[in-house]
């Protein structure tokens, strides 16, 4: 039971019948169209795999020196790189090793440093004790040599005077 297919026709404005003929000849143009295709990829790919396709034995003997001078400097800078590889790993090492030991030369620094600040704590505490008490005896004697200069400068002035004073007892109205 075959499908009936329908056209649609724009000047009509209406579904026609489309004739088989045309169904047939729009068939076999898709089955050829499909076998070309099929049959071009068989013949590229057929032609590929026989004519262009390199072959080992078809080889010359100056192709094979060549490929093997090719191998033969690859192997040469593989080399090389495997040189400079060490190269590096070895300066690497090295630079590991002087950072260990200055890593170790602040650890023992910094037990100087740690001990040297604990000396010169103790000593900046012993120096500002001494200053306080001399800060205080520095008081006391400018007290007592302030009061013996006034005692000096009073009997030093007293006899310049004109005026005598009384005596401490006796106060008199006409003051000094």
């Amino acid at each position: 039971m075959s499908k009936t297919k329908y056209h649609f026709n724009t000047h009509s404005l209406k579904y026609e019948k489309v004739p088989e003929k045309v169904l047939f000849f729009r068939r076999i143009l898709w089955y050829s169209v499909i076998i070309a295709a099929l049959s071009i990829s068989l013949y590229s790919s057929i032609y590929y795999f026989l004519e262009l396709r390199p072959n080992s034995k078809k080889l010359s003997a100056d192709d094979l020196k060549l490929k093997i001078s090719e191998l033969e400097n690859i192997s040469n800078e593989l080399g090389q790189i495997k040189e400079f590889i060490e190269d590096q790993k070895q300066r690497t090492i090295l630079q590991e090793k002087k950072y260990d030991q200055l890593r170790q030369e602040n650890d023992k620094l910094s037990l100087v440093r740690n001990a040297n600040k604990e000396v010169l704590d103790a000593y900046q505490y012993f120096i500002e004790k001494r200053e306080i008490k001399a800060k205080w005896l520095d008081r006391i004697i400018s007290f007592f040599s302030g009061i013996l200069a006034s005692i000096i400068a009073s009997y030093i002035i007293i006899p310049f005077t004109k005026k005598s004073f009384p005596p401490l007892g006796e106060v008199s109205r006409e003051g000094f």
